[in-house]
């Protein structure tokens, strides 16, 4: 008899601790959402808070200054990379003026009178016949006679060229003399109430060049393909 009602009553009790424990599973993971949401939302605030407190407005100026600009020359430099620059090879090579169209053009070109501007590294010097030129740092030894091809512009006395970007057969030929550094430069930091300063020298590696001669390889047929100009006034200034 006992054992008749121990399996009467025995799925009505589990029925209902079954439905009781699904209530409160429920209940809370309702709960932990709710908590989760408002804990995260605080987190937020607290987190604002905190950046308004800690963050000097001058400090993100002086960031901003170098910052933004460094963004927009990445952001110039993906632009160029997306739609490159094609260069029309229909665009003479270089382009030649005339000074004086009644006297013409010496040919070939007297090498005492005759200046270019050559690109090193970088940087443009002015360069004319037994000049002596300090440059950037080049791996070249003492003694070594070296071409220098990147020629931006020829000058004389009959004709200026001005390349596109460089001028075709034109080039520097010069002596490397000595590879030397630069006077030192003292660089002095101090903190000041902060009991700490720093002092130290700095010296530049360069070389020495002496310019040879200058050549400009320029002969009739050379000039009938350059774009030639005439000058319409004499420079203000000496060309050499």
């Amino acid at each position: 008899m006992f054992k008749l009602l121990q399996s009467q009553l025995r799925p009505a009790f589990f029925t209902k601790t079954f439905a009781q424990t699904q209530i409160n599973t429920i209940a809370a993971t309702q709960q932990a959402l709710f908590s989760e949401y408002f804990r995260q939302l605080d987190k937020q605030s607290i987190d604002k808070m905190d950046r308004n407190m800690t963050e000097n407005k001058h400090y993100r100026r002086i960031m901003n200054q170098w910052q933004k600009p460094l963004e927009r020359k990445q952001i110039k430099k993906q632009k160029k990379l997306l739609n490159p620059v094609v260069p029309n090879e229909e665009d003479p090579v270089s382009t030649l003026y005339v000074h004086n169209e009644e006297e013409g053009v010496q040919l070939p070109p007297n090498p005492t009178k005759i200046f270019a501007i050559v690109r090193i590294k970088g940087l443009q010097y002015k360069v004319t016949k037994d000049d002596r030129l300090m440059s950037e740092k080049l791996d070249f030894e003492v003694g070594q006679q070296i071409e220098l091809d990147e020629v931006l512009l020829i000058g004389t006395q009959d004709y200026t060229c001005i390349g596109r970007p460089t001028v075709s057969k034109a080039k520097v030929i010069a002596t490397v003399e000595e590879q030397s550094y630069t006077d030192k430069t003292l660089i002095f930091k101090k903190r000041r109430r902060k009991d700490s300063q720093r002092h130290m020298g700095y010296r530049h590696q360069v070389t020495m060049l002496k310019i040879d001669r200058v050549v400009h390889e320029v002969d009739e047929q050379s000039i009938h393909e350059n774009e030639v100009n005439i000058l319409d006034s004499k420079p203000t200034v000496s060309l050499i």
